[in-house]
């Protein structure tokens, strides 16, 4: 499969098992579990703990449901090979330049935008963060879009005392060029070399949008 396939097709040969379920039954449940797949999650036990609830099946039932199709899953990921989504190697690239970058990072973005300041580790001077959560990420495999949180940690050089000193106005004033700087001169250009095209409205309380965006994520076998 090329670079160029969407690696999240729901493949021919994905079939549930016979079930006690009508044909609307079996295409909600097979959507479900699918989505768990194809964004990494492969635990058979996490699904049934998550969604076990929402169906009038045993959990052997539940679980036999969800090993066929990630038996599908893991024969398609075999098919496609040796690939790196774009948004990936986006994100790693952002690392490597300094930014805490976070993909499917945390379950909403309350957590996410709270998480996000300790993954900042004492190996550098980090600029500053970007990441999507997990909700997002259903949206992504889904549109090909996301919204990234983003921000400005402090500067390398910055000294408390003087900040401190500030006004409240020129502190956002500093902050809101710290950031917009960050965005045009490091995060838009590592998208743009990955084929992602990064739509903002230059306001800090909008989130970046990344259109033409991709994910992939393979489950362990």
């Amino acid at each position: 499969m090329s670079a160029l396939s969407n690696p999240n097709t729901f493949p021919p040969y994905a079939t549930l098992p016979d079930l006690p379920l009508d044909e609307d039954g079996r295409a909600e449940l097979t959507r479900r579990i699918w989505d768990q797949l194809i964004t990494g999650r492969g635990d058979a036990d996490e699904f049934i703990d998550t969604y076990g609830a929402d169906y009038d099946l045993t959990d052997e039932q539940l679980g036999a449901a969800f090993a066929a199709l990630r038996t599908a899953r893991l024969l398609q990921q075999t098919e496609i090979g040796a690939y790196t989504s774009r948004t990936v190697a986006a994100f790693e690239e952002l690392n490597a330049n300094g930014v805490v970058a976070r993909a499917d990072f945390s379950c909403c973005g309350s957590c996410a935008s709270g998480e996000i300041w300790g993954e900042a580790d004492d190996s550098r001077h980090w600029k500053g963060y970007a990441y999507f959560h997990q909700q997002d990420t259903s949206g992504l495999v889904e549109d090909g879009e996301t919204y990234i949180g983003y921000g400005a940690f402090p500067p390398e050089d910055f000294d408390e005392a003087t900040y401190d000193a500030l006004s409240d106005d020129t502190k956002q004033d500093l902050y809101t060029a710290d950031v917009t700087r960050l965005l045009d001169d490091v995060m838009f250009p590592v998208f743009r070399r990955h084929g992602i095209e990064p739509e903002w409205n230059r306001d800090l309380g909008t989130r970046v949008l990344l259109k033409n965006a991709d994910w992939y994520t393979p489950i362990e076998a």
